[in-house]
């Protein structure tokens, strides 16, 4: 009798709960077992590098506005900059040239300029430096904000290297040097790069000529190629070189590779680590290969030839873009080629977290939905070049033509 009376009490709450599971139970099964979508990385870093970020994915947490696109405002450029990429961090933005970069802020106000050579340029988010290499292959950072010289660094291997990667692990600087050859007419061909850590302390000292004396070398390893390509996350360096793939920790030890009959010709990773190659094989042909964290090939995918291919850039889906300059492919690994747009020249891909693809055609910029449909966005006059695009947390679309930086925003 006592049961009975418990479960007569009881009865209302126990029909209210199955309704909720019942009602909620999608949403729930969806959350727990059917949400593979990959989460968009933290725009807070900003656009740090040519490709977006270390990963080199070329992609941004950011939705593309909805309405009329319009010059907000137009920024000179100095003469004989030949502008290559934009970076964008907090409220700088970095046009980086052929051998120059210039600053500005997000008014268009030039700020600063330097040159530069051989090397990468990366944006430093939590120390606010600028990282490159000066024409005698030093590695330089400069001040974010006004863009004076912080520091030298001359304790790295000399101008025969070109600085191709520049990361910070922790508080070290990780700077992978490819070695160059100097002289055309020389028999002698690069055969080597080194990859090494730079022990940096908290407070910088430097002497009167700038140069940082509070640091020294820590582990310094070699390769036997100079062609080798790499891209880094928060705590591993990756690298391929002829026949290997190389995963390294924080103390550039190995802890997972693959070898194989290649040549790697550009590098790109996920948040999930897998790694996106694109390799030429030995008889010529140009493959999309893809290699888990513990470095499995499970996808391969035969790609036309191209004279030049960029790190594969890869949407939030996991749908991977290949720019081959006058034609697009996505591809995605679970159903292969998804669609392919041939082009006029594309200066660069961007993918964003609404999973438009926002790309730069001739003089026009335009966005690529996920069935590769176009969308115009704004046309500049015909005949000009431009920049790939590069897009702030706001919304806001910075490119560039052989003369002017140019801020889009949507019309009020």
């Amino acid at each position: 009798m006592k049961l009975y009376r418990i479960f007569r009490k009881c009865f209302p709450v126990l029909i209210l709960i199955s309704a909720v599971v019942i009602i909620f139970s999608p949403i729930i099964y969806s959350t727990l077992f059917l949400n593979f979508t990959i989460q968009p990385q933290n725009f807070s870093d900003g656009m740090i590098r040519q490709y977006s970020n270390d990963n080199l994915n070329s992609r941004v947490d950011v939705k593309l506005p909805k309405g009329i696109w319009e010059i907000k405002w137009q920024s000179p450029l100095i003469k004989g900059l030949d502008p290559q990429c934009i970076l964008v961090r907090d409220e700088r933005i970095l046009v980086q040239g052929f051998q120059n970069w210039q600053l500005f802020d997000v008014t268009g106000k030039n700020i600063s300029t330097a040159r530069f050579s051989n090397s990468d340029v990366i944006i430093d988010p939590d120390k606010s430096l600028i990282y490159c290499a000066d024409q005698n292959s030093m590695l330089t950072a400069y001040d974010l904000t006004d863009g004076k010289l912080n520091f030298i660094l001359d304790d790295v291997y000399g101008v025969k290297y070109r600085r191709s990667f520049i990361t910070r692990f922790q508080n070290n600087l990780i700077v992978v040097s490819n070695e160059q050859q100097l002289d055309p007419h020389s028999s002698e061909k690069p055969d080597v790069t080194y990859i090494q850590i730079q022990l940096m302390e908290n407070q910088v000292k430097v002497d009167d000529l700038k140069i940082l004396n509070n640091s020294k070398r820590g582990k310094i390893e070699k390769r036997t190629s100079a062609e080798l390509i790499t891209a880094s996350t928060e705590e591993q360096l990756i690298i391929a070189y002829k026949d290997n793939v190389e995963l390294l920790n924080q103390e550039l030890n190995i802890i997972k590779s693959y070898q194989d009959k290649f040549f790697p010709l550009a590098i790109s990773l996920d948040e999930k680590l897998n790694i996106y190659l694109i390799i030429k094989k030995e008889d010529g042909e140009p493959v999309l290969w893809i290699l888990t964290s513990e470095c499995k090939r499970t996808f391969e995918y035969s790609l036309p030839v191209s004279e030049k291919f960029e790190p594969p850039c890869i949407g939030y889906d996991g749908t991977c873009f290949i720019n081959l300059g006058n034609q697009i492919l996505a591809i995605n690994p679970d159903e292969g080629l998804i669609w392919n747009k041939f082009t006029q020249p594309v200066s660069g891909i961007l993918a964003l977290s609404d999973y438009n693809l926002l790309i730069t055609e001739g003089g026009f910029v335009l966005a690529l939905d996920n069935l590769g449909e176009r969308k115009f966005v704004y046309e500049f006059p015909p005949g000009t070049n431009l920049t790939a695009p590069c897009i702030s947390e706001k919304g806001e679309i910075y490119i560039a033509d052989a003369k002017s930086l140019y801020c889009l925003k949507i019309k009020d």
